[in-house]
C-alpha cells in the first residue's frame, strides 16, 4: 500500500546531496501511513524510507525519529533475531554516525551485528555491512 504511495529518489554520489531530492510531501505520508494499521508491519519499513529520505536530506533529527519509529514498529511486531530488527538497529546506528554519535552509533551497530549473526548466514553481505560499520566508527570514535 504504501509503497504505491511514496516516491522517492535520492542522491546517487556524495556530492550530489545538495541537488533536490523528490519525496512526497509529509502531509501525503502521513496520509500513506494512515491507511496501514498501527500493527501492520509495512509501517516499520515505511517509517525506513522516511528515515532515508530524511537522513539523504541530512535532516538527522527527523530522520533519527523515522529509524526509531521503524525500530519500534519491527520489534514490536517481529520475533527478537528477525533481520529486519537488525536493518532498523543499522538505519538508526547510521544517523548516529553522522551526528557525530559515535558511542550510540556502535551499539546500534553491535546490536545490529548480533542478530544478524543469528538469522542470517555468516557470509551474508549483510553480516559484512555490519561488521564494516562498526570497525569505521570505532575508528572514527578512537581518533577523537
Amino acid at each position: 500500500m504504501f509503497f504505491e504511495c511514496e516516491k522517492v529518489s535520492l542522491p546517487q554520489k556524495p556530492r550530489d546531496f545538495g541537488k533536490p531530492i523528490s519525496y512526497s510531501t509529509s502531509n501525503s505520508q502521513q496520509k500513506a501511513l494512515s491507511l496501514l494499521p498501527d500493527n501492520h508491519i509495512d509501517r516499520g519499513k515505511a517509517y525506513g524510507i522516511m528515515g532515508r529520505v530524511y537522513r539523504a536530506k541530512r535532516m538527522h533529527d527527523l530522520s533519527q525519529d523515522y529509524y526509531k519509529k521503524q525500530l519500534e514498529n519491527c520489534q514490536q511486531l517481529l520475533p527478537n533475531n528477525h533481520s529486519d530488527i537488525g536493518t532498523a538497529y543499522t538505519n538508526l546506528g547510521n544517523v548516529c554516525q553522522d551526528m557525530g554519535n559515535y558511542q550510540k552509533a556502535i551499539d546500534c551497530y553491535k546490536k545490529a551485528l548480533a542478530i544478524n549473526h543469528k538469522s542470517l548466514p555468516p557470509n551474508h553481505p549483510t553480516v559484512k555491512l555490519a561488521e564494516n560499520n562498526l570497525r569505521i566508527v570505532t575508528r572514527k570514535l578512537n581518533r577523537k
